[in-house]
């Protein structure tokens, strides 16, 4: 499958964009300086996770703890916790919003951020304050 790499703006920071030459919106996934990757869904949500390069590192992550749903959230404040073995993180919003899903599934199986990052291993969804620029 053909990859391309752009560089774009969003909320002011120009960060890459991986995308898979699918046509499915869900294949589009930008990454943060911070290792964080964010997907607008269909419904103009941004889904976020930790990147496999984030994950790498850490065999299996212990613990993911998240701002409840309906909080509002600032960028780059903190949104979440996620521990493993030996060391415990912030995961900071990429945005400004309000939560409005989190992945409850990773309160009982965490590792699905490292089997899974880009997939069942989402952490949690943010209805964007602004519109986002592209």
């Amino acid at each position: 499958m053909e990859s391309v790499e752009v560089v774009c703006v969003f909320e002011y920071k120009t960060i890459g964009i991986r995308q898979e030459l699918t046509g499915d919106i869900r294949k589009i996934v930008k990454i943060t300086p911070e290792h964080i990757w964010v997907q607008i869904t269909p419904e103009g949500t941004i889904r976020i996770g930790l990147t496999d390069y984030a994950a790498m590192p850490f065999k299996c992550f212990a613990y993911v703890m998240t701002e409840p749903v309906g909080k509002e959230v600032k960028k780059m404040e903190p949104i979440g916790v996620v521990e493993t073995w030996m060391f415990m993180f912030d995961i900071c919003a990429p945005v400004s919003g309000k939560i409005v899903k989190v992945n409850e599934t990773l309160k009982v199986e965490p590792y699905l951020i490292n089997e899974d990052p880009y997939g069942e291993g989402w952490i949690l969804e943010i209805k964007p304050k602004d519109p986002i620029i592209l």
